[in-house]
């Protein structure tokens, strides 16, 4: 690691040109790189503040978080959380969140359990018609988490079940694979201001079946209480909609790539976004550096 190198008792300062990527995924959920890699990368790419938002789990929060500042990369606490709306599953995040507190944690052993019992209903319905699974095999089951999937889907694609992510995707509409159980969007905002943070729409053009500006009004009354406004789906004119919409209702701005470190549509530091872009509010109080 080419780590940044700082005169005795220096603090990184942040300033208005200072890079920023705040959605940010390791091997920990769907990402395929370790704490270090992402460190490495986001050196590489000259990122002066970041933040790990692994899905439905906090396992590799503070690990990362002390990973960054050894290497002089502010850092802030965060998650992204699955959660349903209108019976969409959307993507929360969750900003300068306490991982210490039990709500997270509880919350995380909920969905590994859930994720887990539906996994075995699945195998047992794939076993019923024929497929060569079995739910024992399935708990004895290891995988490498560098593959940048889950259990259930590394699983049903080393059985040639599936192939690909639209696989697993259209097997799932059409109910083969059965979904862990998911928090209303409501519920999901509630936890994450009960972990002493920031709750924040992800990336909302990418969910086609909703309207953003029906959606915003929606959460904003649940206690939403900003928009990445920033990400690498968005194009320039949709960031910029949803900037004016954030400023407009008093919420906070955020913005990141979603780099999962193998995903060629999302690269760490794209888009280019910096400090004077954001309004982070109190955020900016739980940077750690």
């Amino acid at each position: 690691m080419k780590k940044r190198v700082w005169h005795s008792g220096w603090k990184p300062m942040l300033n208005k040109k200072s890079r920023i990527d705040l959605h940010l995924h390791s091997c920990a959920s769907d990402g395929v790189r370790t704490l270090q890699e992402i460190v490495n990368v986001a050196l590489a790419n000259k990122i002066d503040f970041m933040a790990l938002t692994d899905h439905d789990t906090i396992r590799n929060t503070i690990a990362f978080s002390e990973a960054a500042r050894e290497a002089g990369i502010a850092v802030l606490h965060g998650i992204e959380v699955s959660a349903l709306f209108h019976s969409q599953v959307i993507h929360i995040l969750g900003y300068g969140i306490n991982p210490d507190l039990p709500v997270l944690r509880n919350y995380q052993n909920h969905y590994q359990e859930s994720e887990n019992q539906q996994a075995l209903r699945t195998i047992a319905n794939y076993r019923k018609k024929g497929a060569h699974v079995c739910e024992a095999e399935y708990e004895q089951y290891t995988y490498d988490y560098r593959r940048g999937s889950w259990k259930l889907f590394a699983y049903l694609q080393d059985q040639k079940i599936i192939s690909t992510m639209q696989d697993y995707q259209s097997e799932l509409a059409k109910g083969h694979i059965l979904r862990s159980d998911i928090l209303s969007a409501e519920a999901v905002i509630e936890m994450i201001h009960q972990a002493q943070g920031a709750a924040v729409i992800a990336h909302i053009f990418d969910y086609s079946n909703l309207n953003p500006e029906l959606m915003l009004k929606t959460l904003t009354s649940q206690g939403l209480d900003g928009i990445e406004c920033y990400h690498t789906h968005h194009r320039p004119e949709q960031s910029q909609w949803l900037a004016n919409y954030a400023n407009l209702h008093h919420l906070w701005i955020t913005g990141g790539s979603d780099d999962h470190g193998h995903l060629s549509d999302r690269t760490m530091g794209t888009p280019r976004i910096t400090l004077d872009q954001l309004n982070l509010g109190p955020l900016m109080n739980k940077i750690q550096y």
